[in-house]
């Protein structure tokens, strides 16, 4: 009976992890993106302009946040592939998990979203609450 219990717990779980919201990847996002603080970001190194070349996705529907070319804020130069560990977007700055920020490099580079939605989004960062109207 207590085995019988378990392993229906146990299918339980292992379907509400499989149905979870965290395994949704819209399609316009790159597999190399990753998730963090309810956005989607992806970086790489562009060593010729001493800047990281990013592009920050929302994690609901894929829809491109900003894009653009950023640097280490303070250092002025790229970050290198083992900084790129991401903590959250919030809104005009990437932040790293070792407590530095990747900021903007031109604001004219800078893909803006062309919703007005996700302009409202873009400058309310990732803490706004949603309230339906």
């Amino acid at each position: 009976m207590i085995r019988r219990i378990s392993a229906a717990f146990l299918s339980l779980f292992i379907f509400l992890c499989g149905c979870s919201k965290s395994q949704h990847r819209p399609s316009d996002v790159p597999a190399g993106a990753v998730r963090v603080d309810g956005a989607f970001i992806d970086c790489s190194i562009e060593e010729t302009s001493h800047a990281n070349r990013c592009t920050i996705y929302d994690d609901r529907s894929g829809a491109v946040l900003l894009a653009g070319l950023f640097v280490l804020s303070g250092a002025g130069r790229e970050a290198q592939k083992r900084d790129l560990r991401y903590q959250a977007f919030d809104g005009a700055k990437i932040l790293l998990q070792d407590a530095r920020a990747l900021e903007p490099l031109l604001l004219t580079e800078w893909a803006v979203p062309s919703s007005f939605e996700s302009r409202l989004a873009m400058f309310a960062g990732t803490q706004a609450v949603n309230c339906g109207e």
